[in-house]
């Protein structure tokens, strides 16, 4: 059984997003796993990752620990609220030292993990998001998708996606792996080609049929065209995911991908609306 990774520093934001990880964990018969992680702190002599018996914990671990039971226990009781037949995931916890980046990544290494989830800040734009140090960090290093919940978005429904492309190779397999959790939340698949350069001739048109060609052959019966081209996309992109109430924005993070070369311009700092809609980050390297 897969497991979805919760990271958490025991913040409203953190909290908030936990109500998410219960609905998900619940519709996608996974467990949960609790993670703190200490950043820039030396790790302890003899201390070993993933352990979360209080005995073998680092000096500073054992009001960590306890926080972390304090929010599975508060995970735990908001899963009694979940209807009858409904799955109850196991809450298991977990803390770390050091790099959060390598950490997490360690997890799910050695873990079978469906994605990582965190909490964003109330009305943070996703330059903000993406330019925090441990989210960067995390995003850096992850071989599994990460999932921002900014307050006061939730993903209880969750019946729209929105999938922004450069009509790029490595997102196909992006495409493939939404497609997978749609097929267990049903939601419409709005793909989106976002063009700051508004290319146009007879090899971009192949590249583009060439594209909706491979989607196509994904068979997922809920899937949309759509692009936002020339000036400002990026804020078109996130207008456009308000304006059709898409519950889930994603994209694939590789170097130099067009989203974050975007996000970084001073252009597009300038632009930046308050972003509202959960971010989703897949990693090109991410096989399925």
């Amino acid at each position: 059984m897969k497991t979805i990774l919760l990271l958490t520093d025991f913040s409203e934001n953190a909290d908030h997003a936990a109500q998410s990880a219960l609905m998900l964990c619940s519709r996608l018969h996974n467990n949960l796993l609790l993670f703190n992680n200490l950043c820039g702190a030396t790790v302890s002599e003899g201390y070993v990752g993933s352990q979360w018996l209080q005995d073998s914990l680092p000096e500073c671990e054992p009001e960590r620990y306890l926080n972390l039971q304090k929010t599975a226990e508060f995970i735990e009781q908001q899963a009694v609220n979940l209807k009858r037949g409904q799955y109850k995931p196991n809450v298991s916890v977990d803390c770390g030292a050091g790099n959060i980046g390598e950490n997490v990544e360690n997890i799910m290494q050695s873990n079978d993990i469906e994605f990582a989830l965190m909490g964003g800040g109330v009305n943070c734009t996703l330059e903000q998001i993406l330019n925090d140090n441990n989210t960067s960090t995390v995003i850096d290093y992850i071989s599994r998708p990460l999932i921002i919940v900014p307050q006061p978005s939730t993903l209880d429904k969750l019946k729209k996606v929105t999938f922004a492309t450069g009509f790029n190779e490595s997102d196909i397999n992006a495409i493939r792996y939404i497609c997978k959790l749609g097929s267990v939340f049903g939601f419409q698949l709005d793909i989106v080609h976002v063009d700051p350069l508004d290319k146009k001739g007879e090899i971009q048109d192949e590249i583009e049929a060439n594209f909706k060609k491979q989607v196509t052959e994904l068979n997922y019966p809920q899937i949309t065209f759509n692009a936002v081209k020339g000036k400002d996309v990026v804020k078109r992109l996130i207008r456009l995911c308000e304006e059709s109430e898409s519950e889930l924005l994603s994209v694939v993070y590789y170097d130099q991908s067009f989203f974050i070369r975007m996000l970084h311009q001073s252009t597009a700092k300038k632009v930046l609306n308050y972003q509202k809609v959960p971010l989703m980050i897949l990693p090109a390297k991410m096989c399925n």
